[in-house]
């Protein structure tokens, strides 16, 4: 399928600061009639200095409220979603209409982007489909899923009023070690993740949506998250070619090895010794205009990482980053943090020649092309994509321990877990006949010789251990601090009564390692199920409904689980069933 975004007059891939191109064959002749200036070029002409630098800029902002009047005093080229702006769907709903008003004079859209990703990332949640994260993509290892997931998720998107989704990650998780990514990453197999980024871009796009795949030159591999500071790829450019830039590539070759390709790849804050050593890709020449447009080709849009995180703040501090960023051959400036500091930063470097005005022109050029090409795909309603969810995340639960097929769950059972997951999983067991048995605190008399539960006796000294009698565990949780004798009142501990049943332990993205269970169902990273020895382990990689539906179904023996650990996981007795 090819991608319904149309990128016209956005093949100058150089930043005009210095790079020529070579001259073409009989050049003494008479000059070549000078191409047509793009929709982009024409519209940036009739721009003052001021709005051109605003178009280039893309805000977050706080609250609720609308953002309009923030996106025309400063001419921006628009502003991104997080959890904090959504309220519901109706709200947020409003809100981009609102943003697009305020834009309908230039002749173009608004980016109006969020980062809906799937599992952990999804801003935007109920009543809109919660998908499962792209590594549940990895482990189900069936392109055809992965694009109809992604268009359905878009489509929801497309239908609140948003043209752009931050996604797919196309980073290659090396596990445990990477801390930024994890489930975010179709897994650690660069051909597998490269496939997968190729299907959820095909599906963003077919709905009409800009897709943005991130995080280049790749975060899986770097044990420092860039959110807090700058990690250090350390590893040869080869390396990196043969694992990393892998994902990439279907995004570098649109258009000539085939019709797949992302027309906007996201740069990260993220070191290359072997490039541009200690400086950020996001605001390195060196690794945007050199590796990423001369040495691998890439002529869409280039997209920075957040400008407010520490990965860059730290080397380029306030609007220094978006300066730089753009002299470095970006186009988008995600993020600054102030937008209104960065647009008189950029206005002024132009103004004192430390930024080509050709280069700033150039980037808003592009970005207005690309919008202006968007294509016109179905919105859908909220709600409307959980078929494709569903199917997704039946296919990818991985069984790593235990039986590969039959009921693996008993008829009475005890969970725990993060409460919210462990609410839903007890709601879901319950309507298919499953008792739920749960603890509770009861408080006992210190220096009490037995403690009851129910009819039962449980003798206990009630001090730091306790004696089991019969099938009831007890524990003490909480020593309550001594009531001074004076007040004559007796001194109660709190004990926790565990229920007698097998237990289903549910691992999510808090990590660590459960206690002793029966069955353990990472809802996260897998990397957790190296590290247990259950009966029953299972890979799910989100907690989001549509994977916690699969998993009962899988544990009550109504269907198997053909998923594949999509990465190598220390200690797992298999990597599926």
């Amino acid at each position: 399928m090819a991608l319904s975004l149309c990128l016209t007059g956005c093949s100058g891939g150089g930043d005009d600061d210095g790079d020529r191109g070579e001259r073409a064959p009989g050049a003494g002749a008479s000059p070549a009639k000078p191409p047509e200036p793009s929709f982009g070029e024409q519209a940036v002409r009739r721009m003052t200095l001021r709005q051109q630098a605003g178009q280039v800029i893309v805000a977050s902002w706080e609250g609720t409220g609308s953002p309009a009047p923030l996106v025309r005093r400063l001419h921006l080229g628009g502003v991104i979603a997080f959890s904090d702006n959504v309220e519901s769907t109706d709200q947020i709903r409003r809100v981009n209409r609102d943003v697009r008003r305020v834009v309908a004079r230039r002749g173009w859209p608004a980016f109006v982007g969020v980062d809906q990703e799937g599992g952990l990332v999804d801003r935007v949640g109920a009543p809109s489909t919660g998908f499962p994260a792209f590594m549940a993509a990895g482990a189900a290892a069936d392109p055809r899923l992965t694009e109809q997931a992604a268009r359905a998720s878009a489509a929801e998107m497309r239908g609140l009023g948003f043209d752009v989704v931050f996604a797919p990650v196309a980073d290659v998780t090396v596990g445990d070690g990477d801390a930024a990514i994890g489930s975010r990453s179709a897994g650690g197999d660069p051909q597998q993740v490269a496939r997968q980024v190729v299907a959820a871009t095909e599906g963003i796009a077919a709905a009409g949506v800009l897709p943005v795949v991130k995080h280049f030159p790749g975060h899986g591999s770097l044990g420092a998250d860039s959110h807090a500071e700058l990690p250090v790829q350390r590893r040869p450019l080869r390396a990196l070619e043969r694992r990393d830039l892998v994902p990439f590539e279907p995004a570098i070759v649109a258009g000539q090895d085939g019709p797949v390709g992302a027309p906007a790849v996201l740069t990260g804050h993220i070191a290359v010794r072997a490039v541009d050593r200690g400086v950020p890709a996001s605001i390195s020449r060196k690794v945007t205009t050199g590796l990423l447009r001369r040495d691998l080709g890439f002529e869409g849009l280039v997209v920075t990482d957040a400008l407010d995180m520490q990965g860059v703040q730290r080397l380029a501090p306030g609007a220094q980053a978006a300066v730089r960023a753009l002299r470095a051959g970006a186009d988008v400036l995600l993020m600054p943090p102030d937008p209104a500091a960065a647009r008189d930063a950029i206005v002024r470097a132009v103004r004192q020649g430390d930024l080509p005005r050709t280069r700033l022109a150039q980037a808003a050029a592009r970005m207005v092309d690309t919008l202006h090409g968007l294509g016109r795909g179905a919105a859908a309603a909220p709600g409307s994509g959980g078929r494709a969810a569903d199917a997704l995340a039946r296919r990818s639960v991985t069984s790593v321990a235990g039986p590969c097929e039959g009921r693996l769950l008993a008829d009475r059972v005890r969970v725990v877990g993060a409460p919210d997951d462990v609410a839903e999983f007890d709601a879901l067991v319950q309507a298919r006949g499953v008792t739920v048995a749960r603890d509770y605190t009861k408080r006992v008399r210190a220096g009490s010789r037995s403690v009851v539960v129910g009819t039962k006796t449980v003798v206990s000294k009630v001090r730091k251990r306790v004696r089991v009698k019969g099938k009831v565990r007890v524990k003490v949780v909480e020593v309550r601090t001594k009531v001074p004798v004076r007040e004559r009142r007796p001194v109660y501990k709190d004990v926790l009564v565990i229920a007698d049943a097998p237990t289903v332990a549910l691992v999510g993205s808090g990590g660590g390692t459960p206690g002793s269970a029966d069955v353990t169902v990472a809802l996260d990273r897998p990397g957790v199920l190296g590290r247990v020895s259950s009966r029953v382990e299972l890979a799910a990689y989100s907690d989001q409904p549509a994977s916690l539906r699969a998993v009962v179904d899988v544990l009550l023996g109504e269907r198997g689980a053909p998923g594949r650990l999509p990465l190598e996981v220390p200690g797992a007795e298999r990597r599926g069933c």
